[in-house]
């Protein structure tokens, strides 16, 4: 949602916006924030807001006009989440999702 084209994100705040758990995003306002901190660090952890006691760690993939066309992510217990691994899956996650990027481009990666 992050990336999606502007008509995208006008019907998605149209309508109301689903619970899944006590941690869903329920406001609007907060989404849209939420929605300009992915797009700045260019990845998002979610802890919890869709299914309780589960995270997931996602980051785009881009084509070669940059357009996000799909994303890539780990998901796991969030049990097993501690900082460490957090920052370690950020860096897995954003790096497969730039190389798959980069070749979905065309461009040659050293990995």
């Amino acid at each position: 949602l992050a990336y999606a084209p502007q008509e995208v994100l006008n019907k998605v705040l149209e309508a109301s916006l689903m619970q899944f758990t006590s941690e869903t995003v329920t406001s609007k306002e907060t989404l849209l924030k939420s929605l300009t901190q992915i797009r700045r660090d260019g990845y998002h952890v979610a802890a919890g807001d869709l299914d309780e006691g589960a995270f997931s760690i996602a980051a785009p993939i881009r084509n070669d006009k940059l357009e996000v066309i799909a994303a890539i992510s780990v998901a796991g217990p969030i049990m097993r989440l501690n900082p460490d691994l957090q920052d370690r899956y950020i860096g897995l996650v954003t790096q497969a999702a730039e190389r798959i990027s980069n070749k979905l481009a065309g461009h040659k990666s050293e990995n």
